[in-house]
């Protein structure tokens, strides 16, 4: 986790260790996670599966925990797209738990999800990789 490092990991540093997985990025402490659930079984940050069928319905859970007050902007991510599958908003006064559920339609292929958070906090998560 890169909390309050003032600038000093690299963000070289950052991206790859987003890339090997299971990890959760935050500037001040934050808490995002991201959960897949699909027919069958739950998946977590990190995660790769493989065995998916196109068209699976893909329930994803997205947690923020905030530990800075201020605007948040969620966005859930899936590679090859250009923009978010999905973004959500959490309030100003925001200082708690904050859940969002979205159901996906898997395209097939090999896709990755994650997410992102701006606002009064930076967060991103590893991506969860879902293959058919």
């Amino acid at each position: 986790t890169w909390i309050d490092t003032g600038g000093s990991a690299s963000p070289e540093t950052i991206n790859q260790a987003l890339r090997q997985g299971r990890t959760i990025a935050s500037r001040f402490g934050g808490l995002a996670t991201l959960a897949i659930t699909a027919d069958d079984g739950s998946y977590r940050v990190g995660d790769i599966v493989q065995g998916i069928p196109p068209g699976t319905k893909l329930e994803m859970e997205i947690t923020l925990q905030a530990v800075v007050q201020g605007e948040y902007q969620l966005a859930l991510y899936q590679s090859g797209l250009d923009k978010p599958l999905h973004q959500f908003e959490a309030g100003a006064a925001y200082d708690g738990t904050k859940v969002n559920e979205v159901e996906v339609e898997f395209t097939g292929g090999q896709q990755c999800y994650y997410l992102v958070v701006t606002g009064a906090d930076f967060i991103c998560t590893s991506p969860i990789y879902i293959g058919q």
